[in-house]
Parts: structure tokens; sequence; C-alpha cells
């Protein structure tokens, strides 16, 4: 990040105490001068192994607990870290074929590939090759992980718009919603518009979600820095459905004690929900809409309609699958399933 974005995220109209550090979606600083000494493909060993692949961040606390779940497992999957990209693992992309090369000319085609994005900065080193990763991961079949267009909270709003609503209205038989939103920059917030609301980023920088008792106190004269969603405040029961491809994990917020429970709950006030069939299909559609096999998909349910905030491309689904220990079985095992069936046997 260069000194003067440093500067302007200063001046945010979201103040730095609701903007938590989240060490998951981020690369680790040290990383930053890479090693240029990348390896010469056209002269790597020409056998190749195939196995599964996950990609992450160093401390993504998701992948690292998948990392311990399937390392008890007999199949081997080969984790990299997005730092050591260029240092210890490169790629290249040819003729369809998705390939990553490490040290020693040891090359793998992966079968599968379970992928989590972080921030990054565009403008350095690491940040142009991991955007160019990312590129190529958009052509790789038996992918899981975030398509490059959703790979930012600037996609929300046209998530809401393209995605949400247009299925929406596809399902009208169904009492599905969305909250009533509006993007904010360089003005001053409408306080008429309405009767209570809640403030969200849409940037890269990660906010606790509010409402306006707490919102209405800060400045608004920071607001040129970067857009704002404010949606309209719905009061009621909190429900979070994962989707992997066509298996679904809804759970709903029992104990609930601010307006974004991420932060002062545990998993101890989520309970496994029995979500209507039609909550199931319309989250399945979103994935298969979106091309994602993995989302996490936010309702709130208040008299009788369901409002959806949104569908989350990269979800962080371990605090949530502590709530599933029996019946069809946790997110992780399905995933572990999902990678290892893809791969052809040595």
């Amino acid at each position: 990040m260069k000194m003067n974005e440093e500067k302007i995220y200063k001046r945010t109209f979201i103040p730095p105490q609701f903007r938590p550090n989240i060490n998951a979606f981020k690369l680790e600083k040290n990383n930053e001068n890479i090693n240029e000494d990348i390896p010469d493909v056209e002269r790597i060993f020409s056998s190749c192994s195939t196995t599964p692949l996950v990609i992450s961040s160093r401390h993504d606390s998701t992948m690292n607990e998948f990392i311990r779940y399937y390392s008890k497992k007999e199949q081997n999957i080969i984790h990299i870290y997005l730092e050591e990209i260029n240092k210890n693992w490169d790629f290249y992309f040819a003729n369809g074929i998705f390939t990553i090369v490490f040290k020693k000319n040891i090359k793998i085609i992966p079968k599968a590939i379970y992928y989590r994005a972080c921030e990054f900065s565009f403008d350095t080193k690491i940040g142009k090759k991991i955007q160019l990763l990312n590129e190529s991961l958009e052509w790789v079949t038996n992918f899981i992980g975030q398509k490059k267009e959703n790979s930012f909270n600037a996609s929300k709003p046209c998530q809401q718009i393209l995605t949400l609503q247009n299925i929406i209205d596809n399902n009208k038989n169904f009492p599905i919603k969305t909250p009533e939103t509006i993007i904010v920059k360089s003005v001053k917030i409408p306080s008429k518009y309405f009767n209570h609301s809640i403030i969200k980023s849409i940037s890269s920088i990660r906010s606790i979600v509010v409402d306006e008792s707490i919102y209405e106190k800060w400045d608004e004269n920071n607001l040129f820095s970067i857009p704002i969603m404010i949606q309209e405040r719905i009061d009621g029961k909190d429900i979070r459905i994962h989707v992997l491809n066509t298996e679904c994990w809804p759970i709903i917020v029992v104990n609930k004690k601010n307006v974004d429970y991420r932060y002062n709950c545990t998993s101890s006030d989520l309970k496994e929900y029995d979500a209507p069939k039609e909550l199931i299909k319309f989250s399945i559609s979103i994935s298969k809409k979106e091309n994602n096999a993995l989302i996490g998909v936010d309702f709130i349910f208040y008299e009788n309609n369901y409002f959806c905030l949104e569908s989350n491309p990269g979800p962080g689904w371990n605090w949530f699958d502590k709530t599933f220990t029996s019946g069809k079985g946790t997110i992780k095992e399905c995933l572990y399933q999902f990678l290892i069936k893809e791969v052809t046997p040595q």
C-alpha cells in the first residue's frame, strides 16, 4: 500500500475501531520482497503428478483448520502459500492446462483446486503475480474458490442487482426479498431515506456492520475517501446457508448481542436450521448463477419473509462448521471428498 493510500484510509468514514484486522485475508508483510528466480518451464522434467491442491495465505484460519483435518486422512493433498509464489513455486497456464512448478523442476497438474483469496496491493510484485494467478484460475475445472469478479467487496452492489434480484424475480411465489440499499461517496448520508439502517464497507477495508445509533456519531467529512453501502435494517433472526455444489448447511443465530453477530457470538450461539426447501433451492441457484461452488448466503427472517443480504463468495466456514456433528457430514469432509474424487490414481 502506498503512503498516500494509507493517509486516505486513515480518513475513511468508517473509524479504525470498526475495521477489524483479520490476518486470514492478508499476506505476510515480510514476504513483499520476493525472489525473482523463476524456474525455466521450457526445461522442466517431463513427468507430472496429479494431486489435489489447496492455495491460501499463511494465516488463513479457515484453510489451516482444513489442513489439520485432511492431514489425518490417507489421500495426499498439497498446500501452497501465496506468500511463497516466485520463491518456492510458480505456475503457468498453456493449452488449457494449469501447472504448478516447484523447485528442482518438480511440477504437478492439479485435478482439483481449493483456493482461498486474500487482500493484496496491485502495485507490488507479489500482488501483480497473484492477480495473474487469479486470471489463470478462471479457466480451471474442478475449482472451488472466488472468481475474480467476486474477489472484492466492491462486487456487492453488482451482485445484489445481477444475481440476487434476478433470482428473486424468478421465485415470486416464495417470500424472499432484499433490503433497500443505497451507495454513498462524497455526499452526506440521506438521513430520512430509512427509518433504521446499517452501514457496510464495499472496499478492501473490512468493517463491522453497525446501525445508525453508532455511525451517526462518525465524521461525514470523511465520506470522500471510499464508498460505503447503506441498507435498510431488518430486525429478525440471522440465517447463514453454506452451499457446496448441491449440498447445503443452514444455521440460525439464536443469541445475537449486536447488529453484526460475527464479532460477539460463539459457536454455541449457532444452531442447525431446518430451512424450507425453497430457501435451499434459492441458495443453490446463487451458487450456479455465480459459477461458484462454495458460497455462504446471509439471510434475516422477519415477519414470514426472508431478506437475502448477500452471498459471500469465499466464506470462512470453519466457525459455522462446528455446529454440524452428525447427519450428512461437515463442510470440511465434503470439501475433502470433492478434492480427492477428482484425483487420477497413480
